[in-house]
């Protein structure tokens, strides 16, 4: 995580929203009520990052719906959206639900014979 916040790699994939850096929540225009969109102090730096953080998620997405998800924003680069999409998808399906009852199953199930336990619990 001291990468992606030294590089201020985490508005690559956080909505383009202004955020107050004490708090770390979205800036709201008094005018109007709206989120203020973010804008970058410098285009080329900010278009090298959301290039990085997108070849990234090339990268390490492996899994069929991932690699569709990637593909499918290639024309725009959009990292965010990526993030957004990956998201939404992994922690909606059916798949990943069932996945995640399955290790935690193991997790609670695990003997502790298992894990070359001797039988104390004094060190």
């Amino acid at each position: 995580m001291g990468i992606c916040v030294y590089h201020n790699l985490l508005t690559m994939i956080m909505p383009p929203f202004e955020t107050n850096p004490d708090t770390g929540e979205f800036v709201i225009d008094p005018a109007n009520g709206e989120l203020i969109l973010y804008e970058p102090d410098d285009q080329g730096l900010d278009e090298l990052r959301r290039t990085l953080i997108f070849k990234v998620l090339t990268d390490v997405c492996q899994t069929p719906v991932a690699k569709k998800i990637v593909n499918q924003n290639r024309d725009t680069v959009d990292a965010c959206q990526v993030w957004h999409e990956l998201c939404e998808h992994y922690q909606n399906s059916v798949s990943s639900k069932m996945r995640s009852q399955e290790l935690l199953r193991w997790a609670h199930t695990a003997q502790l014979a298992n894990l070359n336990h001797r039988g104390t619990y004094q060190s």
